[in-house]
């Protein structure tokens, strides 16, 4: 069975306990939408004699959230599912193409996930939160351009599921909900490959500023 279909397994697996739980403390839940932007910098690592720059990364989000309380350990749990676009243009220099000795090529990306972060947070005078949690990162639309130029650059299969870790903080104002992320992903696999034999991997990190409206809920 490839991963990305045993990763969507584990993942319904654990969304069916979740509303399991959540169905016997239903005086506990909350359900809403959210939307937001991401910004930072995703890292090529194992570049050997290549240098490499990169531009911020910009991520749009939106999605849905839920979230209820565990009443035996005073805390919530709060799992969410959000499409998130992440466009990214990086600059690799080295020998890039076979009649050049040096040159400069921009990679572009700008790839489709479903992400499904799992919080554990804690709430206080329904007022303030902190959460933290995995991020399981589901890629759906990858999209990679390669200049002409550089015909020792190539494109590989950059990996369907990776898993990245998020801390974080929001407030709730009335029915609205503002939240300031930080989310890292160590190993998002490797999108090109350089000269047939090496093929960086990709990590990333980035701060995240949502906004959510809480559509019901007595959380």
């Amino acid at each position: 069975m490839p991963p990305i279909y045993c990763a969507m397994k584990k993942i319904n697996l654990l969304i069916l306990f979740l509303a399991t739980t959540t169905c016997l403390n239903a005086q506990s839940l909350e359900f809403g939408l959210k939307a937001g932007m991401n910004t930072g910098k995703s890292q090529i690592n194992e570049l050997s004699s290549y240098s490499f720059s990169n531009n911020e990364t910009t991520i749009l989000q939106a999605g849905v959230y839920s979230q209820f309380k565990i009443w035996l350990i005073g805390t919530y749990i709060q799992p969410e599912l959000l499409l998130t676009r992440r466009t990214n243009s990086m600059e690799i220099k080295g020998i890039l193409n076979s009649g050049s000795p040096q040159a400069s090529a921009t990679v572009k990306s700008n790839d489709l996930y479903l992400n499904v972060p799992i919080y554990i947070g804690k709430q206080f005078f329904k007022l303030f939160r902190v959460y933290a949690g995995p991020n399981f990162q589901i890629l759906l639309d990858p999209q990679t351009s390669l200049p002409e130029n550089a015909d020792l650059l190539s494109k590989t299969e950059i990996s369907k599921f990776i898993t990245g870790f998020a801390v974080g903080a929001g407030l709730n104002i009335l029915k609205f909900r503002a939240d300031i992320r930080w989310d890292y992903s160590g190993n998002l696999g490797s999108h090109i490959q350089i000269n047939q034999n090496l093929q960086p991997t990709l990590s990333n990190g980035m701060i995240s500023i949502q906004l959510g409206y809480k559509l019901f809920g007595t959380l």
